[in-house]
This record gives C-alpha cells, structure tokens and sequence, in this order.
C-alpha cells in the first residue's frame, strides 16, 4: 500500500518539478517569493480538521509547528538549487544524497533497522539517483568556470539534501505520536506561521508583493495550481511515510527521476524553449542506464516487501 502511494506521489512531484523550474527561471525569479506562496496555501490543510484534528500536547504541537517552520526553509533552499541548476540534474542530487542522510538519522533517532534485501534496494535506488546526475564535460577555460559555478551547486544541493533528511525523520518521529491527518494538520499551520517571519523583512515584503502585483494572471494560476499539484504530492509522501519505512520512502525518489526524464525528454522535444535543458544522446544514455539501476532497485524492493 506505501509502496504504490509513494509512486503515486514521485510522479505528482517529478510533474511539479517541471514547473517549478519553468515558474523559477522565467516568470518569478527569486525562491523567497515562491516560498512565500508555499506557506500561505498552507492553511488549507485545515479542511482536514473534522477528519481527526487533536490536540497532542504543548511539547509535541511546538516541535509539529517548528518541523513546519523548517520545511518552509528547506523549500526555500531546495527552490535556490533548482533555479541555479538543470531541473533533471538538481533534483537527481538532492535525491541521491538525502536518502543517506534519513538512512542515518532514522537509524541513530528512530531505531529503524532495515533487512539485507531492503539495504540492497537502497543502495540500487540510491546509486541510480546519483548516476542519473552525473555530468562529463570537455576541459576548457569555460569549462574551468563552469565546474566552479557547478560545485558551488553541488555544495547548495547537497545542503538542501540533508535538510530533506532532517525533515523526513523529523515527520515520521510526529507520525510515532500522532495519527496522519493531526500530525500533518500541525506540521502545514507550522508552515503558514513561517510566513510572517518571511514578511518581517522589508526587503522580502517589497520583493513579494512588488512581484504580486506584476503577475500576470496565467502565471499566478499557474503557481496556484502547481502548488495544488505539489500539496496533493506531499500529502500522499507523509502518509507513505507513516505507513512504511520513511528510510525506503526518501530512497524511492528513484522513481521521481524516471517520471522526471520522460516529462524533461517530451516537453524538450515539443518546445526547448520551455526548460532550457541540454539534452544530448549520451545524456540520454547515460539516464537510461541509470534507470535501469534504479528500477532493479525496485524490483528488490518488491520482492523484500
């Protein structure tokens, strides 16, 4: 049941992925604005109230809101690493190196053991999503430059891979003590609140509704609808999470990357113009062997589970 929900959701994520990159390169420029829209849509995780909405006590309601707080920030560095980089090599990153990230921590916080043929799906699932971001470039005084711009993104997405994981394990510690819908409820209000410290800023709050009222129309419901796209999408990662092993959870992001070639592969070859991606047929190849590694890795997975 986690297994097929996770999938579910990497393909929703890999779809909004897309679009992110789309809204961050060219409509809205800076990831604090994005951000801002982020944690304001939020608060409609209050609809799920009447579906069992409790209150768990001082202690653990302030670590739900501060998880909240947390994430809102992680985005906001995950939303820097995708503008600064190709939508189909960031992301890869952030997903190969924050699975062993939550792999440590749960282990260490949580006590989750994992069996031998879960760890061999693991590494699978892990070292396709770090093939799959591999690049190779020609030596060259351009290319000197590039590589320095490249490790200082590699540094931000490696960054935001560990604050992933710190989120990741931190979610599934609230789900211990709490049912979904609560744990979830108090973890989006975390993230609205986190909203109002984005607007102490005077230079945030002139960015953010300077660029609210430059919007066009299409753009706004855009963002509007990705961030629908997007809420959907994590809703259904907690609950994989507080069904499953969130180890195996932040490891199947393998899938995200296969759904993610096949949208990057498509949308480039209708309209290039869109992503800006540079596609070439060793690129290519070399992302299909990756997702061979990783659907192995699912393969091993199915079998252990």
């Amino acid at each position: 049941m986690w297994l097929f929900i996770a999938v579910l959701a990497y393909f929703l994520l890999a779809a909004n992925s897309l679009i992110d990159r789309y809204i961050l390169v060219k409509p809205v420029s800076n990831p604090i604005i994005y951000s801002f829209y982020v944690g304001i849509l939020s608060i409609f995780a209050l609809v799920f109230v009447p579906f069992g909405f409790v209150w768990p006590g001082f202690s653990l309601a302030g670590f739900s809101l501060l998880v909240g707080v947390f994430f809102l920030f992680t985005l906001f560095i995950f939303f820097k690493t995708l503008r600064e980089n190709e939508a189909s090599r960031a992301i890869p990153i952030i997903g190969g190196f924050s699975p062993v990230f939550v792999f440590i921590l749960s282990f260490l916080f949580l006590g989750e053991r994992l069996g031998w043929l879960q760890i061999a799906a693991f590494l699978l699932l892990v070292a396709g999503g770090v093939l799959i971001s591999v690049k190779k470039r020609d030596e060259s005084a351009e290319l000197k430059r590039f590589k320095k711009y490249s490790l200082k993104g590699l540094g931000i997405a490696v960054f935001s891979s560990l604050l992933f994981g710190i989120f990741y394990v931190s979610i599934k510690f609230i789900f211990i003590y709490q049912s979904f819908i609560s744990g979830f409820i108090w973890t989006r209000m975390g993230s609205f609140f986190a909203v109002f410290l984005i607007l102490v800023s005077s230079k945030n709050r002139k960015l953010i509704f300077g660029a609210a009222r430059n919007l066009e129309k299409k753009t706004g419901a855009l963002i509007i609808m990705n961030k629908a796209l997007a809420g959907a999408a994590f809703m259904l990662i907690n609950y994989a999470i507080f069904l499953g092993s969130v180890t195996l959870v932040s490891a199947l992001q393998g899938i995200q990357y296969i759904f993610l070639l096949i949208l990057a592969v498509f949308i480039s070859i209708i309209s290039p113009e869109i992503l800006e991606e540079r596609i070439s047929k060793g690129v290519v190849a070399q992302k299909i062997l990756a997702v061979f590694v990783i659907g192995a890795g699912l393969v091993v997975l199915s079998i252990a589970s």
